[in-house]
């Protein structure tokens, strides 16, 4: 009887342990609270006060003027195309609209698309945006947990109870026309650069739902596409509400400083498709502002040579050639390089009749690099290519130039363009020499042909925004000829080659690159 008594004594304590292991159901997931229903209702059409409101600033921070201007225009108008100068706060101003949108319409079918042009501006520069703005957020006015990494805010896309932001850069128009919801706001990011099809299948997404909402914001580009037509108001997109953010606009909003506004004014020029674009913040005209070179910059550089050559006595020192290798009908240049009293100076050019012939020219280059002990540095595209090997093999100083290469970390004198490859770049840092408000002094040759040649390149803005120069047979159907003179120039002018130091107990090599 005892033992069954201490039995049933131990079952009973085996039991009430393993009830206390039992892990006990979580109560049932309840809606929204009250506090966050609060939220959605007052900012619900006031996108203005909560970007006021619902993220944390610190001292002397805070939205713009006209930012708070657009905002408000947004939720009245529905379409808001926002043109401006670089430092107007645009992506800052789209990350805003991506957590008002995604936070109040939280509840209700819902989708936010964010394109542009190429996938990297969305996932290097707008959704990093959203995710430092969403340390910012005031969830205690939200009145929800803040979201959760990997789980509601991912790398590319926020995904709430109900909806989600995404990026949507496929390469088809289609990825947004499908993002069929009962409320719809698409994001175009760097909109000068996105195709007229993307801008259709926005049309598709809005064919059905009841609130549609647009936001196409950029800084300009040439005076072509579909940002552009919205920007100018022609025929068909009235519907869509146009912000031109001034250059006044973003310095009293501490966004953009005067001196360097006024800087990049001496330096690009005020018909300057690239002031008028980045720092005014609007369009240039494609035909007549994005010549490369002034011609007057180039007729100041001839000047200085005609001075120059009545003085050549203080001409310190040759230093290289510059060689364009052409192909016949083509020629191949000479373009000596000397230093006059500490600023470059590029000497008659010596034009080789056309030949194809390469060792005829690299005879040539040897003969001329040693008769000055100099270097020389060599177009290396199509025959120059075998020119350069050649060289090489007969002990000539000798460095390649590869105008298709990429300019990874070439920058202009501001530090402000990056360039599509080498020929970009290697004429934009001649413009850069050229330019009067540089002081660089530099001298060219007396040479109409020369002038004809560098002033007949124009550039464009690549839609990753990477600047470019336009190919030479566009310079061909300008001028009737290939640029061989200007090029010879351009690659003189580039910095000098540096000697490799010499190996111990060996004689130095006369070989560079």
């Amino acid at each position: 009887m005892q033992r069954s008594l201490n039995l049933l004594d131990k079952v009973i304590r085996n039991v009430d342990r393993l009830d206390r292991l039992i892990i006990k159901p979580t109560k049932k997931a309840t809606g929204p609270s009250d506090a966050y229903l609060a939220f959605q209702r007052k900012y619900y059409m006031r996108p203005d006060l909560f970007v006021k409101d619902c993220f944390v600033w610190g001292q002397n921070e805070g939205p713009a003027e006209h930012q708070i201007d657009a905002l408000k225009r947004l939720i009245t108008y529905n379409r808001l195309a926002m043109r401006g100068p670089h430092g107007m706060g645009k992506t800052a101003f789209a990350s805003w609209c991506i957590w008002w949108f995604s936070l109040t319409r939280d509840g209700e079918d819902w989708k936010m698309p964010t394109t542009a042009s190429v996938h990297l501006q969305v996932k290097e520069y707008l959704w990093p945006e959203v995710h430092k703005w969403a340390s910012r957020l005031r969830w205690d006015i939200i009145g929800r947990p803040p979201v959760r990494e990997k789980i509601e805010l991912m790398d590319l896309s926020i995904r709430l109870r109900t909806g989600s932001a995404f990026a949507a850069v496929t390469g088809k128009a289609s990825s947004i026309e499908g993002a069929h919801a009962e409320h719809v706001f698409v994001v175009f990011d760097e909109a000068k650069a996105i195709s007229d099809p993307v801008f259709n299948a926005i049309e598709g997404a809005f064919s059905v739902g009841k609130e549609h909402l647009a936001l196409a914001i950029s800084t300009p580009g040439d005076a072509t596409g579909r940002f552009h037509d919205i920007q100018m108001q022609k025929p068909g997109y009235e519907d869509w509400n146009v912000r031109h953010v001034t250059r006044d606009e973003c310095i009293k909003a501490g966004r953009m400083r005067l001196d360097w506004a006024e800087a990049r004014l001496r330096q690009w020029g005020a018909d300057n498709a690239v002031y008028i674009n980045r720092v005014l913040g609007d369009f240039a005209d494609q035909k007549t502002q994005n010549g490369l070179i002034p011609r007057a910059w180039v007729q100041l550089a001839r000047a200085r040579w005609r001075v120059a050559d009545e003085m050549r006595h203080q001409w310190r020192r040759m230093k290289g050639f510059g060689i364009d290798v052409a192909e016949s009908p083509d020629s191949t240049v000479f373009a000596p390089k000397y230093d006059w009293n500490g600023a470059p100076l590029i000497d008659t050019l010596e034009v080789l009749q056309p030949t194809i012939d390469q060792m005829l020219i690299a005879s040539a280059v040897e003969a001329r690099t040693r008769q000055w002990n100099r270097w020389a540095r060599i177009d290396v595209i199509g025959m120059g290519a075998g020119v350069f090997d050649r060289a090489r093999q007969l002990g000539v100083r000798v460095e390649g130039f590869d105008a298709r290469g990429t300019a990874e970390g070439k920058l202009d004198v501001t530090g402000e363009l990056t360039f599509a490859n080498m020929r970009a770049w290697a004429y934009w840092r001649l413009r850069d020499m050229l330019n009067p408000a540089n002081g660089i002094s530099v001298a060219l040759p007396d040479d109409q042909m020369l002038e004809d040649e560098l002033c007949a390149h124009t550039y464009r803005q690549r839609d990753s925004g990477l600047y470019e120069i336009r190919s030479k047979d566009h310079v061909k159907k300008a001028i009737g000829r290939s640029p061989d003179r200007a090029d010879a120039v351009v690659i003189a002018l580039l910095p000098d080659p540096v000697a490799p130091k010499p190996q111990p107990g060996r004689a130095p090599s006369r070989q560079i690159g």
